[in-house]
């Protein structure tokens, strides 16, 4: 903007409007102006004479300062306090900023709701706790003191932690993020805590071991085993801490392999894979089928009478598709009519689920191959759910497997076999390669409503 664009802007009404505002408005310049010295004389007389008493000088104002007088100040600083967060309102906002991270509540506009809810309270009204500044104060007030705190207990754990972590893509960010976590002894109490995050691109074991040692500088003698999934890049991170390990203090973490969950759901779907049932194929289908189609599941609930519909099926937890595989023998007949019916009304839908579809309804077999799923899955449903947590567990996961691998053999290995399985060194030993220690395929148990279906 030139001069001339300047002058004519002065000379506006706008600008005569807005500019006149400021005659009313309180100056700041007042409330941080130095008082002046109060200066005190005595003045000594003869002995003749009394004694004078104190005499308080007049106060000396510079002509050229703008002191306000003694009201003007008052009312300044009491116009200026009402600007300012009490420290009432802060501790509010704070418990408040606490019970919504523990509760994940959302606090959108939660400052006019509290207003409005307690309008007699001073405190309420000055309440600004909106998304952003929860965000900011939860990040960058309250969580580097919790880590501090949390930094300071893990100092005084006489029996070490545990470290746990694990990565995954972040799509805001379009980065990996690898999550980090403590789990310790706590008088009488397994904790498990959050530590922090790190943030990567390339997330080989050396580009992974550096973000540790750059973002969570522990005293690698307290840590007493790594908590991990079992990919090879996380075996090789494992190397790389235990020689950092052994260099600091000649020990070794307690290996007891990686996470037990992951193997089980790994294994159930290997196993599944290999009978070439495609299973997963078909339940995909069937939710795919009524994915994000209200004409076609109006016209399906008008055809077959049936309100309920195929559940969604889940690519990489197999084991807790049970309930996804008793919904899908539940549809399938009415399934089957819906398809029939659009067949024979050539409206026939051209998706890869729906052909997919048509050709399982020629599997005479079908249903007899998912009571099998179900039958097995059961099996393994139960050490899933209790190693879903923090307790501590670990000494009775031995025996656990032991009893569930002995029940899934019971199925398909001979009597004598079995018999001999007496002990988790016995069962692994066992030589399930040779035929002769399998049982017939008639034999075999597939389970009882899958014997019946066939």
């Amino acid at each position: 903007m030139g001069e001339a664009a300047l002058k004519s802007h002065m000379k506006s009404d706008k600008h005569k409007r807005e500019s006149g505002k400021s005659d009313g408005c309180l100056m700041i310049a007042p409330i941080f102006a130095k008082k002046a010295a109060t200066v005190t004389a005595t003045v000594t007389c003869p002995t003749a004479m009394p004694p004078t008493p104190q005499v308080q000088a007049a106060q000396v104002i510079d002509p050229s300062q703008n002191i306000p007088t003694t009201s003007t100040s008052t009312q300044a600083q009491s116009s200026i306090k009402s600007h300012v967060t009490t420290e009432e309102t802060i501790n509010a906002e704070i418990l408040w900023a606490l019970k919504v991270v523990c509760s994940h509540y959302s606090c959108h506009d939660i400052a006019d709701h509290f207003a409005r809810m307690f309008p007699d309270s001073n405190i309420a009204k000055k309440m600004s706790c909106g998304k952003d500044k929860i965000s900011y104060l939860v990040s960058f007030g309250l969580g580097p003191y919790f880590q501090d705190l949390l930094k300071d207990k893990l100092k005084t754990v006489n029996d070490g932690f545990v470290l746990l972590f694990d990565e995954s893509l972040n799509r805001e960010l379009n980065k990996k993020q690898m999550d980090m976590h403590v789990r310790y002894w706590d008088t009488d109490k397994v904790v498990t805590r959050y530590y922090g995050s790190a943030f990567l691109g390339h997330a080989t074991a050396q580009d992974m071991h550096q973000k540790l040692c750059e973002n969570f500088h522990f005293d690698g003698k307290s840590v007493v085993q790594i908590s991990m999934d079992g990919p090879n890049v996380n075996w090789a991170l494992f190397k790389l801490l235990s020689e950092d390990l052994q260099k600091a203090s000649e020990k070794k973490f307690v290996d007891i392999g990686s996470c037990g969950l992951h193997t089980m759901h790994n294994a159930f779907r290997a196993g599944l894979a290999s009978t070439g049932w495609e299973l997963g194929h078909f339940f995909s289908s069937l939710s795919w089928l009524f994915k994000d189609t209200p004409a076609r599941r109006e016209d399906f609930t008008s055809l077959t009478g049936s309100s309920d519909f195929p559940l969604e099926h889940c690519q990489h937890r197999w084991v807790e598709n049970v309930e996804v595989a008793e919904r899908a023998l539940k549809v399938w007949p009415h399934v089957k009519k819906f398809i029939q019916s659009l067949i024979t009304a050539k409206k026939a839908i051209n998706t890869k689920s729906f052909e997919h579809l048509k050709g399982c309804m020629d599997d005479v077999l079908l249903i007899a191959k998912i009571e099998s799923f179900i039958s097995i899955a059961k099996v393994l449903q139960p050490f899933l759910k209790r190693y879903q947590t923090d307790a501590p567990l670990l000494p009775f996961m031995a025996q656990d497997l032991f009893n569930m691998l002995r029940s899934l053999l019971q199925r398909f290995v001979t009597p004598a076999v079995f018999k001999e399985c007496t002990s988790v060194t016995a069962l692994l030993s066992a030589d399930l390669s040779d035929i002769k220690n399998l049982l017939p395929p008639g034999e075999v148990d597939i389970g009882f409503k899958a014997k019946s279906a066939v």
